[in-house]
């Protein structure tokens, strides 16, 4: 029986894999941090900001089309 041979994948470095993960989780933790520890005033917005940023890229990521892949 013959091994099913699948389609090379890119070569990615790992900073490019979990480049956007590591970013987007270091916001959240900014955001949530800045809303427990901030005193009110900018404190306040930059922790609205900072959540709501990674919603926007989650959203943006689910209402665009999905890419087609041609068949070989």
């Amino acid at each position: 029986m013959r091994p099913v041979m699948s389609a090379p994948l890119p070569n990615k470095s790992l900073l490019g894999i979990f480049g956007v993960p590591i970013l987007l989780s270091a916001l959240i933790l900014f955001g949530l941090l800045s809303a427990l520890i901030g005193q009110g005033g900018v404190w306040f917005w930059l922790s609205w900001i900072a959540l709501i940023v990674p919603i926007g890229v989650i959203l943006w990521f689910v209402a665009r089309p999905a890419k087609s892949h041609p068949k070989a």
